[in-house]
């Protein structure tokens, strides 16, 4: 008959094994039943709520990391556990409290200087999340994940020069590996004595449209032929909008023409090389053209759909499993919706099963949809239905990018953890003059945002 002291070694052990071979729910229970056999152990309920975390069960590793600081008060380990249980549910200000008692429990973890800064940035406060990232990077400094995210908070805190040069660093962070393989040397920003520019498309395709923003400025700089490299749908779009320069889809391995001895920078670069250092930048006037014959045909469509403003709605950004952030649900819609002068167009590509008929069901709203435009096939078409529009009410997702770079009248709305392009209140935005950014003051409040569109819309000239 094993002493309690060993049964208790052998159930910490039979969890472990089953935690490090992917059976979160037999760890949970193996753990659950340390914990009765030692009631008065921090291990158990530590491995117990490790355990509860690998699961995503977030309120229930709350609840077990705080048992054990009641029994090992001050254990920083447990501080950090807690802390980053909280940041899963948005609970920003209760998490940097814990994030700071392990700080100080144990200064000198890189890692949880990094965790710190990360959820003060999530909970919009870009200027503390500097100072913690910095404090990172003075504990460990070749750390390429806090100096990528040192050059967030410094562009969400509006230090927009400063924070282009720094995100540079990631190459070495979240872009690691991800370089086109051009082999000429890099470009400064300045004129270049012969020989065309390549610029190079990066991430998303919202993000090659925001940075696209800066074309125009890049071969004024440039004093030479610029050729740029895109996403294949980003095309017909680019070549209409920027006639001067040679757009070529993204292949691989790349076009001919774009030879890898040329001069290039990525798009992501632009901000760094061209962007003033005595003053904010500003929002470029709209930059991309839609086809105008098939602008005017968009626009006979959405004239049969009745009377009154055509305001096209998204609600979800980036892939379903991620999005939560991102997600504004049916009941936040209302008050636009109900409007009997909106007439409501779906922008939402690839909604998941379900979602639009929960939103029109819930609303009341006819929620019209236009089945032969597909963005992810072809973002032309897709983007002069958006010229067509009155308006844009969207979540944070490619489209406001789109119809941002088209100058169509877009209200973002925006999570308290907003992207770091976004900024914060007060802050201008270098990216889109026709966007208007309404943000939640508390997390999953979509309301105030919602009605903040409202009024948004409002003000808005009838179209000529």
């Amino acid at each position: 008959m094993p002493s309690p002291k060993e049964l208790l070694q052998t159930l910490l052990a039979e969890g472990r094994a089953h935690l490090e071979q992917g059976r979160g729910e037999m760890a949970r229970n193996t753990f659950a039943a340390a914990v009765a056999c030692a009631p008065a152990s921090p291990e158990a309920h530590a491995r117990l709520a490790e355990a509860c975390a690998r699961l995503a069960d977030w309120p229930s590793a709350v609840r077990v990391w705080r048992l054990v600081l009641k029994l090992r008060p001050g254990l920083a380990a447990a501080h950090t556990g807690l802390a980053l249980a909280l940041h899963q549910l948005g609970e920003y200000a209760a998490a940097t409290a814990e994030f700071r008692q392990a700080a100080a429990a144990n200064p000198t973890v890189a890692e949880t200087h990094f965790n710190l800064g990360t959820n003060l940035l999530a909970g919009g406060r870009p200027a503390d999340a500097i100072t913690a990232f910095r404090a990172a990077l003075q504990v460990q400094a070749a750390y390429p994940e806090a100096r990528f995210n040192l050059a967030l908070a410094l562009l969400k805190a509006g230090h927009f020069k400063t924070g282009a040069l720094a995100y540079e660093s990631r190459w070495q962070a979240e872009w690691r590996g991800k370089e086109r393989p051009f082999a000429g040397r890099r470009w400064s920003g300045r004129a270049l004595p012969a020989g065309p520019l390549l610029l190079w498309g990066e991430q998303g395709i919202g993000d090659e449209i925001m940075f696209a923003g800066l074309l125009p400025t890049a071969a004024v700089a440039a004093q030479t032929a610029c050729l740029v490299e895109c996403a294949p749908r980003l095309v017909p779009l680019f070549a209409r909008s920027f006639p001067t320069i040679q757009v070529f889809p993204r292949t691989n391995p790349p076009a001919p023409e774009l030879r890898d001895d040329l001069v290039h920078a990525p798009l992501g670069a632009l901000p760094s090389l061209l962007w003033p250092v005595d003053r904010p930048p500003a929002a470029p006037p709209a930059f991309l053209r839609p086809d105008p014959d098939v602008v005017a045909r968009m626009r006979a469509r959405l004239a049969a759909f009745g009377p009154g403003r055509k305001i096209g709605i998204a609600w979800r950004g980036g892939q379903p499993a991620a999005a939560q952030p991102r997600l504004i649900p049916p009941p936040a819609w209302q008050p636009l919706l109900a409007r009997a002068d909106v007439v409501a167009i779906s922008l939402q590509h690839g909604p998941p099963p379900g979602e639009m008929e929960a939103l029109a069901r819930t609303t009341g709203a006819t929620l019209h949809v236009l089945d032969d435009v597909d963005p992810l096939q072809d973002m032309d078409t897709f983007g002069a239905l958006l010229a067509a529009l009155d308006a844009v009410v969207s979540v944070d997702n490619s489209t406001v990018h789109l119809a941002g770079a088209l100058g169509v009248p877009t209200a973002v709305l925006l999570a308290v953890e907003a992207d770091w392009r976004w900024g914060i209140d007060g802050v201008p935005c270098p990216w889109y003059r026709s966007v208007m950014r309404l943000r939640q003051q508390t997390p999953a409040d979509w309301i105030t945002p919602m009605q903040a569109a409202v009024d948004f819309l409002a003000l808005l000239p009838g179209r000529p």
